[in-house]
């Protein structure tokens, strides 16, 4: 297997723009040219890495450019491009989690628990169904 690292640095107030054009780029990319996904990523130090995984480099040499309005979206939101990274994958250990279909989202703040019920009153009669007749009430 084959995977790309690629490096940027984004113009500020743009990276939605980028997020975006990624998204878009990365989907065509993932469905006509075969690759096998991407993540995108922001690092700390304000920089944003996306990991691309490929079959084999030649697939992701053949890859063409099936999204040109995401491409254009991403050079909009680039302030600077890092060189890419060719990697060849050695060895996998990477236990992937159900595939993520939405964009990370801050978790939602934990609720109070709910106050415990009050009993419900009894019934002066209770419905009783038996198996092939009509429901009945007894009381």
């Amino acid at each position: 297997m084959f995977a790309m690292v690629y490096r940027w640095r984004v113009s500020p107030g743009k990276e939605q723009l980028l997020i975006d054009g990624w998204h878009r780029v990365t989907m065509a990319i993932h469905q006509e040219c075969g690759s096998y996904g991407s993540r995108l990523h922001k690092a700390d130090d304000g920089t944003w890495v996306a990991y691309a995984r490929w079959p084999d480099r030649e697939t992701r040499e053949r890859a063409g450019t099936p999204d040109p309005e995401g491409e254009a979206m991403m050079r909009e939101a680039i302030l600077e491009y890092f060189p890419e990274t060719r990697l060849t994958i050695v060895d996998d250990l990477l236990a992937e989690p159900e595939p993520m279909l939405e964009p990370m989202l801050e978790p939602e703040p934990m609720l109070e628990p709910e106050p415990a019920l009050e009993p419900v009153p009894a019934f002066d009669s209770v419905p009783v169904f038996e198996s092939g007749s009509q429901p009945q009430v007894v009381g």
